[in-house]
C-alpha cells in the first residue's frame, strides 16, 4: 500500500465505529413508527436475513479461515482461477440435424458435446417420430450414433449425456466410435435412475439392475477413460417441482450417498465412486441464496464422502449448473434473458465447473436458433467480457453470503438426516415425505405469486400486452421423413430379442456392431429379477403458470366474443386523486390479459360509458367513495344491472356495507388474490352455458 493511501485510510480511523444496537436505533427512527422487524427477510427454509451483517456474524460461524481448494471446499475445489465450461444442451428431430447443430455450436463457442436424448430412448423404447415437439434426439442404433458424431471427435471435446436409468448401451456405442482415436473420452456419460424415478414415478429396470450397470460403467471408465464420469446426480425435478433450496440439496445429497453405497456394495471403493459422480443443479432467481446453495452443496458432500472414507480428490464435488426452468415464463418471454443472466452469474460466482444457460423460450418447448445463440453468448459474455472466472470464490468473506451458506447447510443437513432416518431417498419418496414437503412449499410459493406478493415481471406485474409471438422454427420435414422411413425398414428386419443380457461392454459392443438397436439391448436388462420401485411422481411446474393460464383464458374469450375482456376504470375527482389506485387496478387486470380503458367521471358521456365494458372499477379517494360512489352505483345498477361494479381500495366495514347496498360487487385491494379474482371474472364473462 502506498504512503498516500495509508494516509487517506488513517483519516477514517478517527470516526467511532457504531455498534449494531446504535445503528438499529437510528434505523427505527427513520421507519416512522414501523418495527425494525419489518426489515427482516424470511427465506423459504426458515432462514431469516438481517438488514445488516457485521464481522462478529462471521466470527460465530463454524466454517472459518478457509482457503479455496481446502476441505470442506466451501470456497471451491480449485486453488487457482479456472473458468467454467460452456455446456449448452442441444437436441434435434434426427441425428443428422443434431450433428449440424453441434458443428455450428462448436464453431460459435460451445465447449461441451451436451446431447439431450429422447425420453423414450432413455427408457428403452423407440422414439415416436410423429411428435410435434421433440424432447431429445432419437437414437435407434449404432449407425445413428455414428451419424450424430460424424466429423466430430468424441474424444476431443468433453461429453455431457444424461443416459437415464442405465448408461452402458450408450457408453458402449460411444466407445466404438472413439476406439480408433488416441484420446479417451472425457466429461460425463451418466446414469441417474433415482432422478428418473422422481420424474416418472416408476423405473423401467429393477433398481438392482440399474446399480449393476452403474458399477459396470464405473469399472470400465476406470480402465479405459479415467477422465470420464459415468454417474449423474440431478436436482432439477425437485427444483422444478417447487422444492426449497435446502430440500433440493438434501435430495441430491441423499441420492449421491445412495449411489456411493450401491457402488461400494458392488466392489468399488469410495474413491472410485466419488470420482465417478457429477452433480447437476438448477439455479433459481434468488441470487445470493443460489450462491450459498452451491457453496453449501460442496461443503456437505465433502463431509459425506469423508465419512465414506474417500480421499481428498473424491471429496470434491464436480458441479454442472443450469438456469432454472421453474422461473421461466411463456408470457413476455424475452424477460427470461435477464433471469437467465442473473442465474448464470450466481452459478459462476459460486464456482461451478460447467454452466448451461437455457434459451429464453425453453418454456415453449420449441427453441429457436436465435434463442440458443443468445443463451450461449450470455455465458460467453460473463466469462470473456465480465471476467467472472478470474477470481476464485468472489463472494468469499462476505459476511452475508457466509452466514447464508452456513444457515442453508444446517437446514439441508437436517433434511438429509430426515431422509436417512426414513431409510434413504427411495424409502422417503415411497412414503411421500419429500413429495409432501415439496407440495407444501409449492402452495406457499404460488400463493405469494397469486397475491402478487412475489413479483414475476411481465406476468403479474409490469405487463407487456403488445408482445408478438416469435415464428416457430421450420420443421425439416423431408429429413425427418427420410429418417423415419429408414428406421421403419430397420425395425422390419429386427428378429427375436436378446435371450441373455450381455455382461460386459465388449459384449454390448459386439451386439451393436451386429446391427442390434438400442431398444432390444436395453430391454434385455429388464429380464433380471428384482422389484421395481414405485412412487408418486413429482410434478414439474413453473411459478408463472397461474397467470399464463389467465392470459390463455382471455385469448379464448376474445376468439369467441370478438375482443379481449375489457375493464373500464372511472376516476373520481382530479387525476392526482385517483391515479395511484387507477395504476394499481390497471396492472392487476392486465395480469389476466384484460383490455383496460380509463376515463374520468367529469369527461365521460353516459351513453359511451355503459357500452364500453362489462366491468367497471371506481378509483378515487376514500372521501369520494363515501360521498359520490353510493349515488353513482345506484344509478348505474338500475340502468345496467348486468355489469360488475368494483372500487379500488379497502374501506371500513360500515362504508363497504353501504356501497354494497348501493350496488357494489366487491372492493379490490392489495390483499386481493388477483388470480382467483380474475379467474372468477372470466368464468362470469364466459357464462354458465359456455363451456
Amino acid at each position: 500500500m502506498t504512503m498516500e493511501k495509508t494516509e487517506v485510510l488513517s483519516q477514517f480511523s478517527e470516526f467511532p465505529i457504531p455498534s449494531y444496537e446504535e445503528w438499529q436505533q437510528v434505523t427505527e427512527k427513520s421507519l416512522k413508527g414501523k418495527s425494525f422487524e419489518t426489515l427482516l427477510t424470511a427465506l423459504p427454509d426458515d432462514i431469516v436475513l438481517k438488514p445488516m451483517y457485521q464481522r462478529k456474524d462471521a466470527e460465530e460461524l463454524l466454517l472459518q479461515d478457509q482457503l479455496p481448494g481446502q476441505f470442506p471446499f466451501t470456497r471451491g475445489t480449485r486453488t487457482e482461477p479456472s473458468s467454467w465450461m460452456i455446456s449448452q444442451a442441444l437436441s434435434a428431430a434426427t441425428p443428422k440435424q443434431l450433428n449440424e447443430e453441434l458443428q455450428q455450436a462448436l464453431a460459435m463457442g460451445q465447449e461441451v458435446l451436451h446431447i439431450t436424448i429422447a425420453e423414450d430412448v432413455k427408457r428403452g423404447s423407440i422414439a415416436g417420430l410423429e411428435k410435434e415437439q421433440f424432447d431429445g434426439v432419437p437414437l435407434f442404433d449404432l449407425d445413428d450414433m455414428r451419424e450424430l458424431f460424424s466429423a466430430i471427435d468424441p474424444g476431443h471435446y468433453p461429453l455431457y449425456l444424461d443416459a437415464g436409468e442405465i448408461a452402458t448401451p450408450f457408453l458402449a456405442a460411444l466407445a466404438l466410435i472413439s476406439s480408433k482415436e488416441e484420446k479417451p473420452m472425457l466429461g460425463v456419460v451418466g446414469a441417474d435412475p433415482l432422478h428418473q424415478l422422481a420424474k416418472h414415478g416408476k423405473l423401467v429396470y429393477p433398481l438392482a439392475e440399474a446399480y449393476k450397470q452403474m458399477a459396470l460403467a464405473v469399472k470400465w471408465a476406470n480402465q479405459h477413460a479415467p477422465d470420464l464420469r459415468t454417474v449423474l446426480v440431478q436436482s432439477h425435478h425437485y427444483h422444478n417441482g417447487g422444492a426449497s433450496a435446502a430440500l433440493e440439496l438434501a435430495c441430491a445429497l441423499a441420492t449421491g450417498a445412495d449411489y456411493v453405497g450401491a457402488l461400494m456394495e458392488r466392489g468399488l471403493t469410495a474413491d472410485d465412486a466419488g470420482k465417478a459422480i457429477v452433480f447437476s443443479f438448477s439455479v433459481g432467481s434468488d441470487y445470493f441464496t443460489e450462491i450459498a446453495k452451491l457453496r453449501a452443496a460442496r461443503t456437505l458432500w465433502a463431509a459425506i464422502m469423508a465419512e465414506f472414507g474417500a480421499g481428498e480428490e473424491a471429496q470434491k464435488m464436480m458441479i454442472h449448473a443450469r438456469t432454472s426452468l421453474f422461473t421461466k415464463t411463456t408470457e413476455d418471454r424475452h424477460v427470461n434473458l435477464l433471469r437467465s443472466t442473473s442465474e448464470a452469474f450466481a452459478a459462476a460466482v459460486a464456482g461451478v465447473d460447467s454452466i448451461e444457460v437455457s434459451p429464453f423460450d425453453e418454456a415453449l418447448s420449441q427453441t429457436t436458433p436465435f434463442s440458443r445463440r443468445i443463451a450461449r453468448n450470455t455465458s460467453l459474455i460473463l466469462r470473456e467480457e465480465a471476467h467472472i472466472g478470474q477470481t476464485i470464490d468472489p463472494s468469499g468473506g462476505s459476511w452475508y453470503v457466509e452466514h447464508v451458506t452456513e444457515e442453508l447447510a444446517k437446514k439441508t443437513w437436517k433434511r438429509f438426516l430426515t431422509i436417512d432416518e426414513a431409510g434413504g431417498i427411495v424409502k422417503a419418496l415411497q412414503r411421500g415425505i419429500i413429495q409432501d414437503e415439496i407440495e407444501a412449499m409449492w402452495k406457499k410459493r404460488v400463493q405469494q405469486v397469486e397475491t402478487r406478493e412475489q413479483v414475476i415481471v411481465g406476468n403479474n406485474q409490469y405487463i407487456n400486452l403488445m408482445e408478438k409471438s416469435d415464428s416457430a422454427p421450420a420443421r425439416q420435414e423431408e429429413t425427418m421423413r427420410e429418417y423415419g422411413d429408414r428406421i421403419q425398414q430397420k425395425r422390419a428386419r429386427i428378429k427375436n430379442g436378446i435371450k441373455q443380457p450381455p455382461q460386459t461392454l465388449e459384449e454390448m459392443q459386439q451386439l451393436l456392431e451386429d446391427g442390434t438397436p438400442f431398444s432390444p439391448l436395453q430391454q434385455s436388462f429388464r429380464q433380471q429379477d428384482g422389484s421395481e420401485a414405485t412412487i408418486a411422481a413429482i410434478p414439474q411446474r413453473r411459478l408463472a403458470e397461474p397467470y399464463e393460464e389467465l392470459r390463455r383464458r382471455s385469448r379464448t374469450l376474445a376468439a369467441k366474443q370478438g375482443g379481449m375482456p375489457s375493464v373500464l376504470i372511472v376516476g373520481l375527482g382530479a387525476l392526482a386523486d385517483y391515479k395511484a389506485r387507477a395504476d394499481f387496478i390497471a396492472g392487476l387486470f392486465q395480469c389476466g390479459g384484460f383490455d383496460v380503458r380509463q376515463t374520468s367521471l367529469d369527461t365521460r358521456e353516459q351513453a359511451d360509458f355503459f357500452c364500453q365494458s362489462q366491468i367497471i372499477v371506481l378509483c378515487g379517494r376514500d372521501e369520494a367513495y363515501e360521498t359520490s360512489a353510493p349515488g353513482l352505483l345506484e344509478e348505474w345498477k338500475q340502468s345496467a344491472p348486468g355489469k360488475k361494479y368494483f372500487i379500488a381500495g379497502l374501506l371500513n366495514q360500515q362504508v363497504t356495507a353501504r356501497l354494497k347496498q348501493a350496488g357494489l360487487d366487491e372492493a379490490i385491494g392489495r390483499q386481493t388474490n388477483a388470480y382467483t379474482f380474475l379467474y372468477a371474472l372470466q368464468d362470469w364473462l364466459k357464462g354458465e352455458d359456455d363451456e
